[in-house]
């Protein structure tokens, strides 16, 4: 690969963590005064029968997308090794950019990448993408803690 292409992509890198960094300040106040980041069909959702984690991401991954997709494999690993275990969390990590995963990019209306949650109640999807992940991707322990609380609810923990 060229120099000036790693120049610009690097520079591209630096403006997207810039922007994601920026927009994460003027929210965090609304994330740090309520841990109930979710809209409020999930919020009322508790005791699924079990939570499915879908990190979408496309060929080409910037930090930010590898970050989300790191930290929540490691707050699942870490927070839910007996759930995993049992199958009542799932995690899928899926290339949208795959023919072969097009029927799941419809089924959650995913666009690049991002990260859905699933609370599959008595059978019944209830999905909704989590856009607040993105805020906390400079901060391990925030991010952790975060989306762990929101499993939790999920499950009825």
């Amino acid at each position: 690969m060229k120099p000036w292409i790693w120049v610009a992509v690097v520079i591209g890198s630096v403006i997207i963590l810039i922007a994601l960094s920026s927009t994460g300040q003027n929210k965090n106040s609304e994330t740090e005064n309520s841990s109930n980041n979710f809209s409020s069909e999930q919020q009322s959702i508790q005791n699924a029968d079990k939570v499915i984690v879908v990190n979408f991401f496309g060929n080409q991954r910037c930090v930010s997308c590898k970050a989300v997709g790191d930290l929540t494999k490691k707050t699942l690993n870490e927070k839910f090794a007996e759930e995993l275990k049992s199958g009542r969390i799932e995690l899928l990590e899926i290339n949208g950019e795959l023919p072969e995963n097009k029927d799941v990019v419809i089924q959650y209306q995913a666009r690049g990448s991002s990260l859905f949650i699933n609370a599959i109640v008595d059978g019944n999807d209830n999905i909704e993408e989590d856009t607040t992940v993105w805020n906390y991707i400079g901060n391990e322990s925030r991010f952790i803690s975060y989306l762990e609380d929101k499993i939790n609810k999920l499950l009825g923990s």
